[in-house]
């Protein structure tokens, strides 16, 4: 079975099982996913508006293509 590692530019974790959905961190394809470790320090908390901390938005923020 191939190998998934984690769709967050500041990540490269391997996926384990399906992944998570990046949504709405990131601006990623369908096929795209993050790991665990990304899903519950940064999709989650952005769900539910939680702040992020400036650092990592904009290093986030910083790789996508507007």
């Amino acid at each position: 079975m191939k190998k998934k590692y984690c769709s967050n530019p500041i990540c490269n974790n391997e996926i384990e099982g399906m992944g998570n959905n990046p949504q709405p961190l990131l601006d990623l394809k369908v096929t795209d996913s993050v790991c665990d470790t990304c899903n519950e320090e940064f999709v989650i908390p952005a769900r539910l508006g939680e702040p992020v901390s400036e650092f990592i938005r904009l290093m986030i923020l910083g790789f996508q293509k507007n």
